[in-house]
């Protein structure tokens, strides 16, 4: 089934895929990530570690190159393809370079 395929919106199947990502990620990148649980991206990486999330993690961090044990990564253009979800844990004058990014799925914390 197709909808509004005239107006060249996606197929009811596609968009379920795309659902699929973000509800049910291979892989999130927590930008901001930092091992201090007093800040959002602590806890977000925090919860995800701790609470048994089996896909990948990808901490963001524009000065640290390993978060609680994990590679980090300066930004999120830096990070590898393959990013289903981001949880935007930043500040908020970081939060503009990230969000224009072209990665599909952001989380604003």
């Amino acid at each position: 089934m197709t909808i509004g395929a005239k107006n060249g919106c996606r197929s009811l199947a596609s968009m379920e895929n795309g659902l699929e990502h973000l509800l049910d990620p291979a892989c999130v990148a927590v930008v901001g990530a930092s091992e201090d649980l007093g800040k959002f991206g602590g806890r977000a990486l925090h919860n995800l570690i701790d609470n048994g999330y089996a896909g990948r993690i990808i901490p963001i961090n524009r000065s640290r190159d390993r978060v609680r044990g994990l590679k980090a990564y300066r930004s999120i253009g830096a990070a590898p393809q393959g990013i289903d979800v981001a949880e935007c844990a930043a500040a908020g004058a970081w939060r503009i370079p990230i969000m224009s990014t072209n990665r599909p799925y952001f989380i604003d914390l």
